[in-house]
């Protein structure tokens, strides 16, 4: 499959780990700001029921955005992670359904690091390394619009260090993603 199922288990157990975190400390705060107000005999509530109700939801938002925040930077490490392997497939697939499930995540793998490269890039326009893709990207759409015939020395040179302007551009996306 696309990761081997020791990685994919700890991930997953990360996962749930940090979700069961979420869950019991949203029923802390529940407990701590709300609980003792659900019986209340009265429709309006008192200036104290107010502002437990508003911290609840202040720090119920919190933790939210956190857990959800882990999730995402998790999920970016891992998909770098599998692409500096360069070994996505560990096993070959026995039936379609099987290849289905390896193409889906190869897919999701790579919306993963194209979407945190793309919210780095557009949120961090001095890159040198997109700066110096960029610059090969130009030469070569002004060969072509010159009608320029490439020899094999042109094409060694445009294409050259594709691998590490992508690996450089990764490694600051993961920082800035951090």
């Amino acid at each position: 499959m696309i990761h081997s199922t020791k990685n994919s288990s700890t991930n997953c157990q990360l996962i749930m780990n940090d979700y069961s975190e979420l869950k019991n400390y949203c029923y802390r705060l529940y407990v701590s700001f709300i609980k003792q107000y659900t019986k209340a005999t009265t429709l309006k509530p008192t200036p104290e029921e107010i502002d437990n109700v508003k911290a609840f939801c202040v720090l119920s938002h919190a933790a939210l955005e956190e857990y959800f925040e882990k999730l995402a930077t998790k999920t970016m490490i891992s998909a770098k992670r599998k692409f500096d392997g360069k070994s996505l497939i560990d096993k070959i697939p026995i039936n379609q359904s099987e290849l289905d499930a390896i193409n889906s995540n190869i897919i999701q793998l790579v919306k993963t690091l194209t979407l945190s490269s793309g919210y780095y890039i557009y949120s961090k326009k001095n890159s040198e390394a997109l700066k110096n893709y960029k610059s090969k990207l130009e030469k070569a759409a002004q060969l072509h619009i010159d009608n320029t015939i490439l020899t094999l020395n042109d094409v060694v040179e445009l294409t050259k260090k594709t691998d590490s302007y992508t690996n450089e551009i990764l490694k600051e996306t993961k920082t800035f993603f951090e």
